[in-house]
């Protein structure tokens, strides 16, 4: 891990450099080379973070800054500023709106048809930098999940959504279901999220290591109605690093 802090060197606080690309005193030797965590140190009690999939290459962006306002490059524009701006850089220390403080360079996925597609995690957090590894490792390096026993189809997981998609041949067909999230230390579990499409609108019991979850606290559900049917997803609060077993039976009232 590593800190960076502002104001910068007075060097690169000029108004000549603001409208510049990059040079090499604003790009710097970041350490580490290829972090997938930041945290804003803000006065606030909940910082800010965001996390990137393993490769994302960082900038800690220094140019642009205006020493007679504000410590950071700062953007005032509608509809937040209560001043007159040319919607780019900040003319009064009031209201800013966006502050670029980095540059980040996320992992890319090709995709046929000449699409790419960027993944990235935000959040907020009370906690310390080094608490968040495992959450990030379970997004970027999500426990594998197994079907055990059921007339379901897994359809991988999907790190845009943060969640593990199933889906049923049909309703009837997806009834009870026997899961299991293959977690250990490198890829741990910090709650998950299944989607199992075509499952219906009927209710559901959910169980982990042979504890029924009660709706509401550690399980929550949710119901996603589409042109093709109803979607069932669940939320489940549970972090291991060892593997989870999960079982899905039908109950008999109706959701």
């Amino acid at each position: 891990s590593a800190t960076y802090s502002w104001p910068d060197d007075a060097s690169v606080n000029t108004r000549g450099r603001r409208n510049m690309s990059p040079d090499p005193s604003i790009v710097r030797d970041l350490k580490p080379a290829h972090p997938v965590i930041q945290v804003v140190n803000m006065q606030s009690k909940a910082r800010p973070f965001v996390m990137f999939e393993p490769g994302n290459k960082p900038l800690v962006y220094v140019g642009r800054v205006r020493d007679e306002v504000t410590n950071f490059p700062a953007y005032n524009h509608w509809p937040v500023s209560q001043v007159y701006s040319d919607g780019r850089f900040a003319q009064a220390a009031d209201h800013a709106t966006s502050f670029s403080i980095s540059q980040n360079q996320p992992t890319r996925h090709a995709e046929a048809g000449g699409f790419e597609w960027v993944a990235m995690l935000y959040g907020a957090t009370f906690d310390e930098p080094s608490q968040l590894v495992p959450l990030a490792r379970s997004w970027a390096r999500a426990p594998e999940l197994r079907v055990l026993a059921g007339q379901v189809e897994s359809r991988g997981y999907d790190v845009g959504q943060r969640a593990y998609l199933l889906r049923c041949s049909s309703s009837a067909a997806c009834g009870e279901l026997s899961l299991e999230l293959r977690a250990d230390a490198g890829s741990p579990l910090v709650n998950a999220l299944l989607v199992l499409e075509g499952f219906g609108d009927r209710a559901v019991d959910v169980s982990i290591g042979g504890q029924r979850l009660e709706p509401g606290g550690a399980l929550r559900t949710g119901y996603r109605r589409t042109l093709d049917g109803t979607d069932l997803l669940l939320w489940l609060e549970k972090s291991s690093t060892e593997a989870v077993s999960v079982r899905l039976t039908l109950r008999a009232s109706a959701p």
